[in-house]
């Protein structure tokens, strides 16, 4: 019953996008798309910033009469854009999930509907409202019921908002913005270091770049840009973060392929979603945060600094029971491009404290184990460099390494080939894409490989994902490719290496 009323609540939103897109020529709309981060350019949209006034048409001249008629419609205060999708992955190796549910052929038939609305409100301010809704047609055509309860509800149907907010100047060196929304901070494009305002949605993990994956939170933001000082000096911007909304990242559900947990044994008391200590309330204890970043002739840096939670849960065992907890972390670090001729480089640090890991340790004789929960820094490095010497080719490469402080074997421990305690020392992260477009851009090959690795020797992991997307039409576009998964030691790749699958997507815009 519940996907029927889903799917009739997208049919209607369907009607209701496919009339708009009958007025489109009428009204003028661009083709940009539902995803981008930043306010749609007003000139884009049409509007007469000076307002000029006219003179009355003589009486009788109806000719005139239309060409005000025509202009005030196109003088709008609103552009509705959106795209409708049809999505499909298929598992070409057969094989099962931790929990015994079988995957294999069809894994996704998935059809999506995205609409976002950009308003233009009076004294320069903007408004943005974004949301999108999908049903997943695979759950049924297999049998709903071969799937766990947490799959169902995370996989099958969605109806959600995306970002939500307003933004304008009070004075003339001051924005301001707020509402749910987007905030990239650092340089790298694949790989995380200062990137950690956002949570990421991976419960489907390789399919789709990291700028599809951020999760909007509700946050205000604001930019000061001190224009008093001398221009030798470069341009400079100072924003500050106060985030009230927890979000935490969506990673694979209970049942899931992705996901390593076995089903626990009838009558042991464990829990798959065991309670949590996360902030259920706005302002219960807000994240915040803040940059000052300077930009020059060919070069820019910045520093940041803020108090953010950790978005990966730590499970604890304290005598109350299981726990995931949430710490607030402590971050500090810089970043900055420097660009070259056909080259860009680019270079992050990040020094993180209060991360949390589980530990065992021996406290009586004969051996006795006991877990504990206990606080380390970790200092990441980022160093990247962009390639664009050759028309309609891009080369990037990134490697970041991450270092564990103070680490002890105690953080990394195995009972019975079940990782009790799961941390390493050194782990090191290399992503390389490369896009190429042909035909005056209508068709685009891209190739990106991300490899994990501890000690720069013990393979913890990698995903291989290559595709193509062709312009059948304007405003159509088909794409599609494979992913290729390679199992390693780290939990998250221990049983991944049947997810191998093949991907197509039909997507149309207006």
């Amino acid at each position: 019953m519940r996907g029927l009323v889903v799917r009739a609540l997208l049919v209607s939103i369907f009607v209701f996008a496919t009339a708009a897109r009958a007025q489109q020529d009428d009204w003028g709309f661009d083709d940009e798309g539902p995803h981008e981060s930043e306010a749609a350019d007003p000139d884009d949209w049409g509007f007469d910033d000076e307002g000029t006034w006219e003179p009355p048409a003589a009486e009788g001249d109806e000719a005139a009469d239309d060409e005000d008629a025509f202009a005030d419609a196109d003088e709008r205060f609103w552009d509705l854009t959106g795209d409708l999708s049809l999505g499909s992955s298929y598992n070409h190796l057969p094989h099962a999930s931790a929990t015994g549910t079988e995957y294999g052929n069809l894994s996704r038939l998935r059809t999506q509907l995205d609409l976002q609305l950009d308003l233009e409100l009076p004294a320069g301010w903007e408004s943005r409202i974004s949301g999108y809704g999908f049903y997943d047609f695979a759950y049924v055509i297999h049998g709903r019921s071969r799937y766990t309860g947490d799959v169902i509800d995370d996989y099958e149907w969605e109806v959600d908002f995306r970002e939500v907010w307003i933004q304008g100047s009070p004075f003339s060196s001051l924005d301001l913005k707020l509402g749910r929304q987007i905030v990239n901070w650092g340089r790298s494009d694949t790989v995380r270091v200062l990137d950690v305002v956002n949570p990421l949605d991976n419960r489907e993990p390789g399919l789709v770049d990291i700028e599809d994956l951020r999760l909007p939170v509700t946050l205000a933001r604001v930019d000061y840009y001190p224009r008093w000082l001398p221009e030798r000096w470069g341009d400079w911007r100072v924003q500050f973060l106060v985030i009230p909304e927890f979000r935490q990242d969506r990673n694979p559900s209970f049942g899931s392929d992705f996901n390593p947990t076995p089903r626990p044994p009838s009558g042991s008391g464990f829990s798959t979603d065991p309670p949590s200590d996360k902030p259920d309330r706005f302002f219960d204890e807000p994240e915040y945060g803040g940059q000052v970043t300077g930009t020059f002739s060919g070069w820019d840096v910045s520093v940041y600094a803020g108090r953010f939670y950790q978005n990966q849960p730590v499970v604890t065992t304290p005598l109350t029971g299981i726990l995931q907890r949430y710490p607030l972390l402590t971050m500090v670090g810089a970043g900055g491009n420097l660009t070259t001729g056909s080259w860009l480089f680019k270079a992050e640090m990040a020094w993180f404290d209060g991360l949390e890991f589980n530990s065992i340790e021996t406290i009586a004789a004969p051996p006795f184990l006991a877990a504990r929960v206990v606080d380390k820094s970790r200092l990441d490095a980022m160093g990247g460099v962009e390639y664009y010497g050759v028309n309609d080719l891009q080369i990037a490469l990134e490697v970041v390494h991450r270092h564990l402080l103070d680490f002890d074997e105690s953080l990394n421990f195995e009972l019975n080939g079940f990782d009790v305690a799961y941390a390493e020392e050194d782990v090191s992260e290399g992503a390389l894409r490369i896009t190429a477009d042909f035909f005056n851009t209508r068709l685009q090959l891209t190739a990106v490989g991300v490899v994990f690795l501890a000690d720069a020797h013990e393979h913890l992991g990698s995903v291989i994902r290559l595709q193509a997307g062709y312009e059948l039409a304007q405003a159509l576009e088909l794409s599609g490719g494979v992913v290729f998964y390679q199992e390693g030691d780290s939990p998250g790749f221990s049983d991944v290496g049947k997810n191998d699958r093949l991907f197509l997507r039909l997507e149309y815009s207006f």
